[in-house]
């Protein structure tokens, strides 16, 4: 939700009051509440938001995370968690998750090179396989990722070519896209974490981390490149984004209202589209296939199932 007002309840419905008029957004349209305005949300809403195991999750307008609001009856299992922090706790198991979402990032960074015909990037996979603790292979999923993008700025305009990558805060209009658009694919992640036994706090390759669902950052990293990276690529090479009427510059380069409004737009469009699902035999939403990469997961952390993660086919 990108709109400034108050967000308040009404019945069993939120409602979104803000100087464009009142709004209402039946539940059963919301699997998450991702904030990036200036909202208020009242203790009713919330309370709602709780009884119905809605996630809230608070960004600020560059895509940055600042916090989340649980709901308290979220799917947990005692079984899952105590197995998931075995799986932590013991490094080779840490460390076939954590190489796992390295190498699916990696083949996701050529699937959307070759969807927008940008050069593919080569990478040493035995180098990923070799790496001994997390520390290294961070560095060398850090490495892959800068090759990534130095391809990626060969297929888009000079004022949207991402250049050195820069967080917080983007220092332009590259940068801006990609924070936004990976904050969204944090956010869906998330939410669908709260659809399973999974515990969002413990993570495998990125470390675990008090203020946020830590698993999230992991299981991101296979889905930015070919659910959020390409939507912006598309947009740009579209010529839908206008650097003097989409973005702001306040100590850093950022989007506005109305920039975030599209992105969200073509984003919310991406996550609904259809893929063919080998597991189901049948074309599920890339939503779903979120879920599902999930559910593998927690098969690895249970029943020790061979975790492979999931490429896209185009």
């Amino acid at each position: 939700m990108n709109s400034n007002g108050i967000i308040s309840r009404k019945d069993e419905s939120l409602v979104l009051k803000s100087r464009d008029g009142e709004s209402e957004i039946p539940l059963n349209d919301v699997d998450s509440l991702v904030i990036t305005g200036n909202a208020t949300l009242t203790k009713p809403a919330i309370q709602l938001l709780s009884r119905a195991g809605i996630p809230v999750f608070l960004m600020t307008s560059s895509g940055r995370y600042i916090s989340s609001i649980l709901p308290e009856n979220y799917l947990i299992s005692g079984k899952v968690r105590i197995m998931q922090f075995s799986r932590f706790l013991d490094p080779g198991s840490r460390m076939h998750l954590a190489r796992a979402f390295v190498i699916g990032a990696a083949r996701n960074y050529n699937v959307n090179l070759r969807r927008h015909g940008a050069p593919r990037i080569r990478v040493s996979f035995r180098d990923v396989l070799s790496a001994t603790d997390i520390p290294g292979l961070m560095g060398i999923e850090g490495n892959i990722a800068d090759s990534y993008f130095d391809s990626l700025d060969t297929v888009l305009p000079e004022e949207f070519r991402i250049g050195t990558r820069s967080r917080r805060p983007p220092m332009s209009f590259g940068n801006a896209l990609i924070s936004f658009v990976n904050s969204l694919i944090y956010s869906t992640v998330s939410s669908e974490i709260f659809c399973t036994h999974l515990d969002p706090t413990v993570s495998f390759l990125h470390e675990p981390s008090t203020s946020r669902t830590s698993l999230a950052l992991d299981v991101a990293e296979i889905f930015k490149p070919i659910l959020g990276h390409s939507v912006i690529v598309s947009m740009i090479r579209r010529k839908e984004l206008k650097p003097d009427k989409h973005f702001v510059s306040n100590g850093g380069v950022f989007l506005n209202e109305a920039g975030r409004r599209m992105v969200l737009s073509r984003f919310s469009e991406e996550m609904e589209k259809t893929v063919y699902s080998k597991s189901l035999a049948r074309y599920v939403s890339n939503k779903h296939i979120i879920r599902l990469e999930l559910y593998k997961l927690e098969r690895y952390i249970l029943e020790g199932e061979p975790y492979k993660p999931y490429v896209a086919r185009r």
